[in-house]
């Protein structure tokens, strides 16, 4: 399972050779990178793949944290196509291009709503 990509530009004249050198030799081999990074004091595992010229990173999950899809007998067959035409319709009226600069993490929110006076 992958998550949405964080993608990595290089900065600087070296650091776009190196990224478009990994990238191509990526791509010629069909393989991904599979490495450790630590975001919020936390390590992850990050799957990297080649992406219009630069390195897209994807933060993985551990096998501890994904639980087998359990899915009956209805999951195998194919969906009404009138209920497909309705959340077509639903997200084709809320699709919009995304602002990273207008999303807060309630998560994180919520802590210090608590210790502000």
């Amino acid at each position: 399972m992958r998550s949405t990509p964080s993608i990595s530009h290089p900065d600087g004249g070296l650091a776009a050779e190196a990224f478009q050198v990994i990238g191509e030799a990526l791509a010629a081999k069909g393989l991904v990178g599979i490495g450790r990074v630590t975001i919020a004091s936390r390590e992850r595992l990050v799957l990297v793949e080649p992406h219009e010229g630069g390195l897209a990173m994807f933060t993985m999950r551990s096998a501890d944290e994904v639980r087998a899809a359990e899915f009956g007998a209805k999951a195998k067959a194919e969906a009404e196509a009138d209920m497909v035409a309705v959340a077509e319709t639903i997200m084709e009226r809320r699709k919009a291009k995304f602002d990273p600069a207008a999303f807060r993490d309630r998560y994180q929110d919520a802590p210090r709503q608590l210790v502000t006076p």
